[in-house]
């Protein structure tokens, strides 16, 4: 028994890496390393079993905790899009928008629905602050005389 589980854990942090590899997502390098950790373990106590699934579990919970939220930040980042440009610049409404009324404005030459928290009359102009779905979501934009 003593070299089984040294094999047995080297055969699962192969199989999760090999799993990692070929996945696009980060989802069983926890798992490689917590077996990695347990092979180690396996080493100078190749019988206490108990104690190398021990280590395999807290390993891979410790390593998921602390890491999985700084890789899913740097991994799966948002990629901006030709429509993120859009926020920041300035639209001309085109119908009315009222806070219950969604109202239409014009941005370089296209026309979209637009909601505001503000009333902005035809002829106005206003600010893009997000968009949601197909809608520009608009504030008042202020006027300095």
């Amino acid at each position: 028994m003593e070299l089984t589980m040294f094999y047995i854990w080297l055969g699962l942090a192969i199989v999760f890496a090999i799993g990692e590899a070929i996945t696009t997502s980060i989802f069983s390098i926890w798992f490689a390393i917590g077996a990695f950790v347990a092979l180690f373990v396996s080493i100078p106590f190749p019988d206490a079993i108990t104690a190398q699934i021990a280590v395999f579990i807290i390993v891979t919970a410790v390593t998921l905790y602390f890491t999985r939220p700084i890789l899913t930040k740097k991994v799966f980042k948002k990629t901006p899009t030709n429509l993120d440009m859009l926020i920041g610049s300035t639209a001309e409404i085109i119908e009315d928008v009222t806070p219950n009324k969604t109202g239409r404005a014009k941005v370089d030459g296209l026309f979209w629905k637009v909601r505001s928290e503000d009333t902005i009359l035809v002829g106005e102009k206003c600010q893009i602050v997000n968009i949601e779905g197909v809608s520009l979501i608009v504030k008042k934009q202020n006027v300095k005389v």
